[in-house]
């Protein structure tokens, strides 16, 4: 057995080794909580670029994002040593192919909504996916849903539409301007 400067750990408790393990910090979350960061601002950027080019046919912007996409991808896969193309098997080929349909499908979906749309109707049915896909898998696949994930899926529906307010629910809101607020 090793030795431990901790005596209950010497001892054979490892409970307080896992909760100085967990507590300590780690290099691994700190990078991961940097490259969450790094990935959320540059969505903003794009989601900011997309507006602004919103004159652009939403087609022209999705092929731009996916030369940026695939340029990033083919230098992870090449990192990582593994084939562009997936494994082998026809079957695994055939599902990444359709995901792949599916997900050109939703960014073109995506960036034609924030074009056409006021920015918070476009935010509030982006940030509604997760629980729109977890109803689509009781249905599809055959997930089963416990009274706490429908808890779950109103509340964070319910969340993103009181944060995002969207005109299609609440009606047009009056802007108010700085200069109003100041002269009263």
């Amino acid at each position: 057995m090793a030795t431990s400067p901790n005596p209950k750990v010497a001892a054979g408790n490892n409970n307080d080794a896992l909760v100085a393990k967990s507590t300590s910090t780690n290099p691994h979350s700190i990078k991961g909580i940097i490259l969450i960061m790094l990935g959320s601002f540059s969505f903003s950027i794009m989601f900011l670029l997309v507006k602004l080019l919103s004159d652009m046919n939403t087609f022209t912007l999705v092929f731009y994002r996916s030369i940026v996409q695939i340029f990033i991808s083919l230098i992870d896969l090449h990192k990582k040593s593994e084939s562009p193309f997936g494994p082998k098997d026809f079957r695994i080929r055939f599902y990444l192919v359709l995901r792949a349909v599916f997900g050109a499908l939703a960014v073109a979906a995506w960036f034609f909504g924030i074009q056409i749309l006021p920015l918070p109707d476009a935010v509030t049915l982006q940030f509604t996916t997760p629980p729109f896909a977890a109803m689509f898998a009781v249905c599809m696949v055959g997930e089963r849903w416990k009274p706490l994930d429908v808890v779950g899926a109103v509340v964070c529906l319910s969340g993103v539409a009181l944060i995002a307010h969207p005109t299609w629910l609440f009606g047009e809101t009056e802007e108010i301007n700085d200069v109003d607020v100041i002269d009263d």
